[in-house]
């Protein structure tokens, strides 16, 4: 008969349910398999801990640093628990350096440090290949943009480049230099562009596009960029994805924008898939929000950045001995030879009103943030207040008013959704008076012919799953418009330029867009942002997350939230625990 769970303590939330269920699942294993009945409370509360950690977010939890740890000496007489090492066979895996993981998150994070590590490494170019590259980086920057020429350089020496740099920090213009130049060296060169959301993948094509024109043959050009889950092929319900280890990718070179959206189940499999001899390049900004799923990936991986004595001379004739730093010993820690960081600007005015901010909330400067925020100017205004979403919705849509008029004048529908794509309302949350769901009923009443139902004339939407059939993917965005004979169609912009339309009732998953979760918007820049901040303190209020709101705006931003808010945000950053920096130096198993 099965014995009974030790006590644990309350089930607050459902991801204390769910870790409460879990723990009783690995007692009754643990007593199934013969596990001694001393150590089902150290399993207990082990199990608990690290589904806890996986609800938030966490690939592992500390084990040292719970507030009441397991007995680790009872805890490893367990059947359920594995020592830490290649082909560890338990639910859950236990380091030594007090790591506790998940089996799938560990098997993921040893395969991902594994996969990157043996990508790593110069890409072969012959001598004459190289000095070939360097004079063609020399034509495209002359003496300018060390930082950049040291990125591009990295993308054209080494097999695996990975480029962290905030927005308007040039990583595409760095990428599309770098791409032409190995385009001119190898003609057949397959390339693959990719992101997290079909947004982010086609930004990237089109912005490649702009960059590239003039620079290489537009035959020889990417014609089209995937989600990854599009690009590996991965179907629903955990099926065998089209891509994997036995089956590489058909490509030379995959460039991946927004690499900070990357989980860590979704980069193991990206790294399975990549074909023995190709690049990998990475884009990304280290320090915004993390995976919406489990891990810091991108993060983990520009820890440490530099060139090692060798990486040093390898980059020194593409890139100049001048703009090539050295950052430790000659056997630089993990893949700090590939990383690069890009950190100014050409967007934003270090000393304007968004830049500044920008700059006070990533180096945690509350008070500094506060003054930015007070003194305005430069597109930058604060409203040191907490209104709810009805007090809201007037001064909010102030801001779609160019929209508005679109709408009104009966403009074409890519001129509507072009007005739409100028202004975006971002919040913390969905739900609460100040969160996405309110905001835009709120909003959508004021738009809404009286008597209309949930779609209307102007009704703006956000795509929230993939539909291959239609050509729509998750976070695509779409405007409801009423043709002459009053039939309504939803109008997207779609990757070759033009226009998909699609009746609202074959849209399935979708939302109203007015607002947006900072998530939702995650890869998306937009002229003007409003961001409002909710009328309390929590969690989700981080410096990441502040950080990458403020940073959608490219010309105006206006900030609703009160100034002890704004000052806990600041504080406050999102760690998730990992052991993905030390594997990528070989330790830990």
């Amino acid at each position: 008969m099965t014995r009974r769970l030790p006590r644990l303590g309350p089930a607050a939330d459902a991801a204390a349910d769910l870790a409460r269920a879990f723990a009783e699942l690995m007692v009754q294993l643990h007593q199934e398999a013969g596990g001694a009945p001393a150590a089902e409370a150290a399993v207990a509360q082990a199990a608990q801990l690290a589904s806890l950690a996986a609800s938030a977010g966490a690939a592992c939890c500390w084990l040292d640093a719970a507030d009441a740890p397991p007995d680790r000496a009872l805890l490893r007489q367990s059947p359920v628990l594995a020592a830490a090492g290649p082909g560890a066979a338990a639910p859950l895996v236990l380091d030594v350096a007090g790591r506790l993981y998940l089996q799938r998150y560990y098997d993921d994070e040893l395969r991902l440090a594994q996969r990157l590590r043996a990508l790593d490494g110069l890409a072969g170019l012959t001598p004459a290949q190289l000095a070939a590259a360097c004079g063609q980086l020399d034509a495209r920057w002359g003496t300018t943009g060390g930082a950049q020429r040291l990125a591009a350089a990295t993308i054209l020496a080494r097999r695996l480049a990975i480029v962290s740099g905030g927005p308007g920090t040039g990583k595409t213009t760095t990428v599309a230099r770098a791409l032409a130049v190995l385009l001119a060296l190898e003609p057949g060169l397959r390339v693959a562009l990719a992101a997290p959301t079909g947004k982010a993948a086609a930004r990237l094509l089109e912005t490649l596009r702009v960059q590239l024109a003039g620079l290489a043959p537009p035959e020889r050009l990417p014609q089209e960029a995937h989600t990854l889950h599009r690009l590996l092929g991965l179907r629903p319900g955990g099926a065998t994805p089209r891509f994997h280890a036995q089956r590489r990718l058909p490509y030379d070179l995959v460039v991946v924008d927004e690499a900070s959206m990357l989980d860590l189940a979704l980069a193991a499999r990206l790294l399975d898939a990549m074909p023995e001899g190709a690049r990998l390049v990475l884009l990304g900004d280290k320090d915004q929000l993390t995976a919406v799923e489990t891990g810091a990936v991108f993060a983990d991986l520009c820890a440490e950045r530099g060139a090692s004595a060798p990486a040093a001379a390898a980059l020194a004739a593409l890139a100049g001995a001048d703009v090539v730093r050295r950052a430790g010993p000659a056997d630089a820690a993990g893949l700090a030879d590939a990383v690069v960081w890009l950190e100014r600007s050409y967007r934003f005015d270090p000393a304007g009103g968004i830049g500044r901010l920008a700059a006070c909330i990533n180096a945690g400067d509350a008070p500094g943030a506060l003054a930015a925020l007070a003194a305005g100017g430069a597109g930058l205004a604060w409203h040191d207040a907490a209104p709810d979403a009805e007090a809201l919705a007037g001064p909010l849509l102030e801001g779609y008013a160019a929209f508005r008029a679109a709408l009104a004048g009966g403009a074409a529908p890519a001129q509507v959704l072009a007005a739409f794509a100028r202004h975006r309302v971002l919040c913390a949350l969905r739900e609460g008076p100040q969160g996405s769901q309110r905001l835009n009923d709120a909003l959508a009443r004021r738009l809404r012919a009286a008597g209309a139902g949930p779609w209307f004339h102007g009704r703006p939407v956000i795509v929230t799953a993939n539909d291959y059939a239609l050509g729509l993917y998750n976070g695509d965005i779409g405007v409801t418009l009423a043709d002459a004979q009053g039939v309504l169609q939803v109008h997207f912009n779609d990757a070759a330029g033009g226009l998909r339309t699609v009746a609202p009732a074959r849209l399935a998953d979708c939302e109203t867009a007015f607002a947006l979760t900072v998530h939702k918007a995650q890869g998306s820049e937009f002229e003007q942002v409003d961001v409002v901040l909710p009328g309390r303190d929590g969690p989700l209020l981080a410096r990441e997350w502040l950080y990458t709101a403020v940073t959608r705006a490219r010309a105006g931003l206006r900030l609703w939230g009160t100034a002890g808010l704004v000052q806990a945000a600041v504080q406050r950053r999102w760690r998730r625990a990992s052991g993905l920096a030390e594997r990528l130096q070989g330790r830990w198993g």
